[in-house]
């Protein structure tokens, strides 16, 4: 047989609390003042109304309003005018309830109010447990504390566990963010909001706006975890100064930087957020186009990174490596460097279907005025790319060194400086074009892979609702 002694101390505790609720629920409502009273029944009810500067006691609770319905057998109350039901700090307030004393609720019948220290309550009709001390507020739901404002059309609030839960049409907004979404439960204690359904999340502070399924913020660790196909925008300005012959000025555009993930995080103030990014990464920014498996974006640093078999487009040329580092400066591209396997990949600028490459253990490329200036390689290095000789023929040249330095002007090959170790044949058009593969393997799936902006929008349910 088994020890009931283990089953004993829980079974007690539920018996205490439920006879507490009991004792409670069974509890006359008394009668505190009034300025008359006058006795009937209706059928077999004794009835008592209670006319001015009625003021009504059971245990815990207090009623006032200007008229007062007792139901003395039913130990129910209709309660009219100025009402106003008071619980420790809380003060419920409306024009016409029902208090039913035996489950010590409170039905309001017109609109409705609660004061709880900081927060405001109103609605157009709920209910307010006072055993449980959770109220229910139905029909143009509005919820505010200190400096955030909620509105919703149903809303619980659990004042003893500090839950809100606010349902249809959430609309949350404070100094910081702005949010709509179909549901939000907000963790008073504790300072967390999850959000599901339609999130649609503006930054007041830093033009950042996320839409996902899922969202929960965590405000006072500054964290944000989002899923369910979250989207992020990133609006930056982009300043450049203009001198014309008359006058100089200075020019603003707007830069949109798009990050599509399986699941985004976010730590940090605003002034100097954090992002990482998970699963099916896809990133769009003017002229760059990238995908990985994960990424990281500082935006108090501009520098980021992208693993898990990156790919990184600006315009035409393909960057690959094991990782891909990126840093950017005033918003635009500065440098991009590329570890283990690094390659670039350039359709040749006279013909598109012939691929120039570069390849090393480790790329480093540098950017000027939003071009490829400099190219910096080491470790096992090689450059094959196709040029023009001074007769306009066709050339295939295919170098390996140690390390290798690439200078760019005007977005086409400068100058090559190869460094130890060097090895390398010019082959004209007219030994390659019959037999190609043997000196030039093209890479088959140059370009295959990357994504394009507004097809990744007809994918994603939000990015859907940017288009329309």
């Amino acid at each position: 047989m088994k020890n009931l002694n283990h089953y004993r101390l829980p079974l007690l505790s539920f018996l205490f609390l439920f006879n507490i609720t009991l004792l409670f629920s069974q509890q006359e409502i008394r009668l505190i003042n009034a300025d008359s009273i006058v006795g009937y029944k209706i059928g077999d009810q004794n009835v008592r109304d209670f006319i001015g500067n009625v003021q009504l006691r059971q245990g815990n609770i207090i009623l006032h309003c200007n008229k007062a319905v007792h139901f003395l057998e039913r130990n129910d109350v209709e309660l009219i005018g100025n009402v106003q039901i008071e619980q420790d700090v809380m003060v419920l307030r409306s024009e016409n309830i029902e208090y039913i004393g035996n489950q010590r609720l409170a039905k309001s019948k017109s609109k409705v109010f609660i004061k709880d220290t900081s927060a405001l309550l109103s609605a157009l009709w709920g209910e307010y447990d006072a055993n449980t001390r959770v109220a229910t507020f139905v029909k143009n739901v509005t919820f505010s504390e200190k400096k955030f404002n909620l509105k919703c059309e149903y809303l619980l609030y659990d004042r003893n566990n500090q839950i809100v839960s606010a349902f249809n049409n959430v609309v949350y907004s404070d100094d910081s963010v702005a949010i709509d979404c179909d549901t939000l439960f907000y963790d008073r204690k504790n300072n967390i909001y999850t959000l599901i359904g339609n999130v649609n999340i503006v930054s007041r502070i830093s033009n950042i706006r996320i839409l996902a399924g899922f969202v929960e913020n965590r405000r006072n660790e500054d964290y944000s975890f989002a899923k369910d196909n979250p989207l992020a925008i990133i609006v930056d300005t982009l300043k450049e100064s203009v001198v014309t012959n008359d006058t100089s000025y200075e020019k603003i555009d707007f830069d949109t930087l798009f990050v599509f993930c399986d699941s985004l995080y976010s730590k940090g103030k605003a002034d100097a957020q954090e992002f990482y990014f998970d699963g099916n990464v896809k990133i769009f920014k003017s002229r760059i186009s990238a995908i990985g498996g994960e990424g990281y974006l500082s935006r108090q640093n501009n520098i980021g990174y992208l693993k898990d078999e990156p790919f990184f487009w600006y315009d035409s040329t393909e960057f690959r490596g094991r990782v891909i580092y990126l840093h950017l400066k005033e918003n635009k591209i500065e440098y991009v460097g590329l570890s283990n396997d690094a390659r670039i990949l350039t359709p040749s600028p006279s013909w598109s279907n012939l691929i120039n490459v570069i390849e090393s253990d480790s790329l480093n490329i540098v950017f000027k005025d939003g071009e490829i200036s400099k190219v910096f390689g080491s470790g096992k290095s090689k450059t094959v790319y196709f040029f023009e000789d001074e007769n306009r023929a066709l050339n295939l040249s295919i170098f390996t060194s140690d390390s290798i330095r690439v200078d760019f002007v005007n977005r086409e090959i400068d100058n090559v400086v190869w460094l130890g170790t060097v090895y390398g044949e010019v082959v004209p058009e007219s030994i390659f074009e019959n037999n190609i593969n043997k000196f030039y393997a093209p890479p088959i799936d140059y370009y295959s892979k990357k994504p394009i902006l507004v097809f990744e929008l007809k994918r994603n349910v939000f990015g859907k609702k940017l288009l329309n």
